[in-house]
């Protein structure tokens, strides 16, 4: 008991004589205060504010209490606070006119990252686990509302979805290039883009197999596996069904062309068998007639076959009947020759 009372004595007076010199020091420097300054130091003997904290520590205080530490005059400082919402944790920056913060909301425990106390930008739930952004009632994993760029490693899949799992767009990248893929599970179809490497070429799908449209990487040339409609919902079993016009400068036409028309052998008919046919039939030989053009499609490359056979057709009668008249000369000149003759010889009677 007397030791103990010795003890306190002795401690007692050590105080009175450093609060004395200015100061007061428990441990060495654990505790420092300067009288002079009215600052103090724990952790160090040199506090350079009224509180200079060096090492770790805790600082508890009472309710709707704010604990708050400063850095360059007011301008920079970190809130610790609670009230009847929650835990909060601002991060203020005066000069900059921003304020950060962090709330860690009662009773349901939702956690909130916002700035400038009117926009949570990002949320927690307390009950799932799952992360909002723009929303605060986050139904999947991450749940986000409005724009965003999400950046992931290799291999790795980011999806948007729509309806439960029905409907959703994947973004993901393997060893092949970068995938873009529309997945309607509800149908059973998806549709990709995929942007291959090393080459780069770009390919527009349906399915898990077929490469629709291709574009080159090195050229920019497209390719089409597919029909394509234009105009129409319909291909009608074309591979390009057009419902409107085509403006183009140049149309190459693969097509049959007849030269068997001036083969040895050709059966060519008679212009008056043609013209027995067209009075029957209306039209020529070999060329459909008007009604069986009434609202059906025209084989441009057959019926530039047929238009050429008509016209080397009457090619061979140009020929046959200039053939005709060149013999018919020749036979008017001898005729005319002869006549000539007889005149003369009539004349030389009459003369006599």
């Amino acid at each position: 008991m007397k030791n103990s009372l010795s003890a306190v004595i002795i401690a007692l007076l050590l105080s009175l004589t450093l609060f004395a010199q200015g100061q007061w020091t428990d441990d060495g420097d654990v505790v420092y205060w300067n009288q002079l300054s009215d600052k103090v130091g724990i952790g160090l003997n040199n506090p350079q504010t009224r509180l200079h904290v060096l090492g770790k520590g805790i600082f508890q205080v009472g309710s709707d209490k704010a604990f708050s530490i400063y850095r360059d005059g007011d301008n920079q400082r970190i809130d610790m606070w609670h009230n009847w919402q929650g835990m909060h944790l601002d991060f203020v920056n005066t000069s900059l006119s921003k304020s950060g913060y962090i709330v860690n909301k009662a009773p349901d425990g939702h956690l909130y990252l916002g700035v400038n106390m009117s926009n949570e930008a990002l949320m927690i739930s307390g009950s799932s686990g799952n992360i909002g952004i723009g929303t605060n009632n986050p139904v999947k994993r991450l749940h986000v509302i409005g724009e965003g760029i999400v950046q992931v490693g290799t291999d790795k899949t980011f999806s948007i979805y729509r309806d439960g799992d029905n409907q959703r767009i994947d973004m993901w990248h393997n060893w092949q290039g970068a995938h873009l893929d529309f997945v309607n599970t509800s149908l059973s179809k998806a549709g990709y883009i995929v942007n291959k490497a090393p080459d780069g070429n770009l390919f527009l799908g349906v399915g898990i197999f077929e490469e629709a449209l291709k574009i080159k990487g090195d050229n920019g040339d497209i390719h089409i596996s597919t029909n394509v409609s234009i105009g129409t919902s319909s291909v009608g079993g074309y591979n390009l069904a057009v419902n409107g016009k085509i403006g183009a400068e140049e149309v190459e036409v693969k097509q049959t062309i007849p030269d068997f028309v001036f083969e040895d052998g050709y059966n060519l008919r008679s212009l008056e068998d043609v013209q027995r046919f067209i009075r029957e039939n209306g039209h020529l030989p070999d060329i459909p007639s008007a009604k069986e053009f009434d609202g059906k499609a025209v084989a441009v490359g057959v019926m530039q076959s047929k238009h050429l056979q008509k016209i080397e057709e009457l090619t061979l009668y140009v020929i046959e009947q200039n053939n005709i008249n060149r013999q018919q000369e020749e036979l008017i000149k001898t005729l005319v020759a002869q006549n000539k003759e007889l005149a003369e010889r009539l004349s030389d009677l009459e003369n006599k």
